[in-house]
């Protein structure tokens, strides 16, 4: 019902799409970043090695696959990537799961207003 609200009032074009394009457009391409999930989860250290980098981070790389490992999913959550609980804030850790809780109305509502930046950050605009 808060996704429907949202996007039916124009809320979330207002406050996320808007704010995203208005980031996208102005933002100064050497000094920043696009990190994106499905980046994190396919190459998690791979990622972060890009972010420190960017930021001129020194740490070796036993340092950082221990604060990976200590954040991970499992050791946040107690819980295996995929498995769900609603009752806690931290949801599956899995990517594209807005296309399993999504309605078909809700779908076409988001990539309506938000295929512009669908396409810039490179996403598919997948409603099926």
């Amino acid at each position: 019902e808060f996704i429907s609200y949202k996007l039916e009032n124009g809320e979330f074009e207002k406050e996320t799409i808007n704010w995203i394009q208005d980031w996208l457009l102005n933002r100064d391409e050497n000094n920043s970043l696009i990190v994106k999930y499905e980046d994190l989860l396919a190459d998690t250290i791979g990622t972060y090695m890009d972010v420190i980098k960017f930021l001129d981070i020194e740490i070796s790389s036993d340092k950082l696959k221990y604060i990976i490992d200590t954040h991970s999913f499992k050791n946040v959550s107690g819980r295996e990537r995929g498995e769900s609980d609603n009752k806690q804030f931290v949801r599956k850790g899995v990517s594209g799961e807005w296309k399993n809780s999504f309605s078909d109305k809700q779908k076409e509502q988001f990539v309506k207003i938000g295929e512009d930046v669908i396409k810039k950050l490179k996403y598919e605009p997948t409603i099926s």
